[in-house]
């Protein structure tokens, strides 16, 4: 631990300007890497006050705030009290001013990360930061050559949307705020991904029209399709299904930008969400439409269907696949061959012996009544046999 008089020096040479405040800003900077013992000394000797006057004023170098930005970054990581010290300084309108002022990526990505830890379950610096205008200038970050400074301000509209339709009302507001975000899902970086499906995910419904209508429905399908992360794959496709709920166009938006073959995809994966909203999608584009059903039997959507029958344990999986079973059945008669080819009876029967749903057996026996006679005229007599026994145990 470094001697507390040595840091409060430091402190007092930022407030004298020039090279000294420049060398001291970096020193504070190195003494944060040594511990939670200097930090507190760092805080202790009033760093916080004057690291945010060097920040605000007009006659400060990049060469000053770049290092003063670095120590409130780290300073507005894991302490409540260093966050809620940083905002009554006025530390948020010192840093959006370096977002509308300065040309270093490097300095803009320490202060948009600033920005995100003060928003972090943080209700009194989320309004500060919009009150400043924050969130125009974020939008504005989030078109910035710079990977690393667009994903902290996609974090940050993160951080600050979440449970906050005031802040969302906003962001869909400020101009090109939910196109900048859908911008961002074409990157190939699962962090920055993450964080703007974080952020688009974080929209009310009301907005969805507005995702939609700046090319959401493609970069979440894009998403899906080549994100290797979780956590992307899971916010994806909850905002997907949320799209998709708001209206037919929106479906045929899926369809039209070759979705189906994605949401079929969906139905392999290890998370139980992403196949389930795979699944239940897939379940609504069967319903009443041969040409959907024809091009999920197509990009292999019967075989993964049946095997989410077979192995799954999820009452919330099995009762969409079913469903979409049923419908495939149901409105696109052509597809019943293929879906006793690929062993729907072994399957049905597994739902109707092993689940204790409701939903999932109503909709398996529903599956059954649908394929009882083309069984029948195929002369598949011990399929029928077993279906209907299995059926009788939820009559």
């Amino acid at each position: 631990m470094a001697p507390s008089s040595a840091i409060r020096t430091l402190v007092n040479r930022l407030r004298s300007g020039g090279r000294k405040a420049v060398e001291a800003a970096r020193m504070l900077a190195n003494l944060l890497c040594g511990g939670p013992n200097n930090r507190a000394a760092i805080v202790a000797a009033g760093a916080i006050p004057a690291l945010v006057q060097c920040m605000g004023s007009s006659n400060s170098s990049e060469a000053l705030l770049q290092p003063a930005a670095a120590v409130l970054c780290t300073l507005s990581y894991g302490s409540p009290d260093d966050r809620a010290a940083i905002v009554a300084a006025g530390g948020i309108s010192a840093l959006l001013q370096c977002l509308s002022s300065s040309r270093s990526d490097d300095l803009r990505e320490d202060a948009c990360e600033a920005l995100r830890n003060l928003a972090y379950r943080n209700p009194d610096g989320k309004a500060f930061i919009a009150a400043a205008s924050g969130i125009p200038a974020l939008v504005q970050c989030l078109r910035s050559n710079s990977e690393e400074v667009q994903l902290s301000a996609a974090g940050t509209l993160a951080n600050m949307s979440c449970q906050s339709p005031d802040i969302q009302a906003a962001i869909a507001a400020a101009a090109g705020g939910i196109a900048a975000l859908v911008q961002c899902l074409s990157s190939s970086n699962d962090e920055l991904l993450r964080e703007a499906t974080g952020a688009l995910g974080n929209l009310s419904p009301e907005h969805g029209a507005a995702v939609a209508a700046a090319g959401g429905i493609p970069g979440l399908l894009r998403c899906l399709r080549s994100s290797s992360s979780v956590v992307v794959q899971q916010r994806a496709v909850t905002r997907l299904v949320n799209l998709f709920s708001c209206g037919p166009e929106n479906s045929a938006a899926i369809v039209a930008a070759d979705g189906i073959p994605v949401l079929v995809r969906c139905l392999s994966s290890s998370i139980e969400m992403v196949q389930e909203n795979g699944a239940a999608m897939l379940c609504e584009l069967a319903c009443n439409s041969p040409e959907n059903g024809a091009a999920i039997a197509a990009a292999g959507g019967i075989p993964k269907l049946l095997r989410c029958l077979r192995v799954s344990s999820s009452n919330a999986v099995l009762e969409q696949a079913v469903t979409a079973v049923a419908y495939l059945a149901w409105y696109s008669p052509d597809t019943i061959a293929s879906i006793v080819t690929a062993g729907v009876i072994p399957a049905l029967v597994h739902c109707l012996c092993s689940s204790s749903s409701e939903a999932v057996l109503f909709q398996a026996a529903k599956t059954q009544q649908c394929l009882l006679a083309p069984l029948q005229q195929q002369r598949l007599a011990p399929g029928c046999v077993q279906l209907m026994a299995a059926a009788a145990r939820i009559v």
